[in-house]
């Protein structure tokens, strides 16, 4: 009996976890965090994400980015992009991020400024929320990430992780995005 309990109880959860929802996520790092140099704090946050039911379906390789060019002086960035399962609602993966971001050390200062860790919510089951984001000064959530679809160091890695998905705005994959600007990715190489 037992058994059987256990047996549904396990189903239960399999069928639950099918449920949920597929997401992108983009990390980043250019300073030293309580793990370590940044290519170790991308991996423990992976870590703790998966330990907090957001589970890695793929993951590309770190890549070595060079700052934006109006960052003015800084580290290089350490980007990856990891394709994941979650049953979290949107809000409360977010909330997770910026907990994990507090454990890597990561502190409130202004943009542009060093950081030992950042995660992004890039695509949220190609849920499309308050798009185009006018601004990234705070405000509700832009779903899809309203910058991503400009930025090389998610771009380039998105390619490996996930060749086929499409902008749910735009309808373009991440390589198509990448033929239109092809700069987008100079300065950015695997670590």
């Amino acid at each position: 009996m037992r058994d059987s309990i256990t047996s549904q109880i396990d189903s239960h959860n399999a069928i639950k976890a099918l449920a949920g929802v597929n997401c992108l996520i983009s990390l980043g790092a250019n300073a030293p965090s309580a793990w370590g140099k940044p290519p170790a704090t991308l991996c423990n946050s992976l870590s703790i994400l998966e330990q907090n039911q957001v589970y890695i379906i793929e993951r590309s390789l770190i890549y070595r980015t060079q700052p934006h060019f109006g960052a003015g002086l800084m580290s290089e960035f350490y980007n990856a992009i990891v394709a994941v399962h979650t049953n979290l609602p949107v809000g409360s993966l977010l909330r997770l991020f910026k907990s994990i971001e507090r454990k890597a050390g990561r502190r409130v200062r202004p943009r542009w400024s060093a950081r030992p860790l950042d995660l992004d919510l890039i695509d949220y089951g190609s849920r499309i929320l308050n798009w185009p984001g006018p601004n990234r000064s705070g405000g509700p959530l832009v779903l899809p990430h309203p910058l991503m679809h400009r930025r090389g160091f998610v771009l380039v890695p998105l390619v490996e992780v996930a060749p086929h998905w499409r902008h749910p705005v735009l309808g373009l994959t991440a390589g198509a995005l990448l033929r239109r600007n092809p700069g987008l990715r100079r300065g950015i190489a695997p670590a």
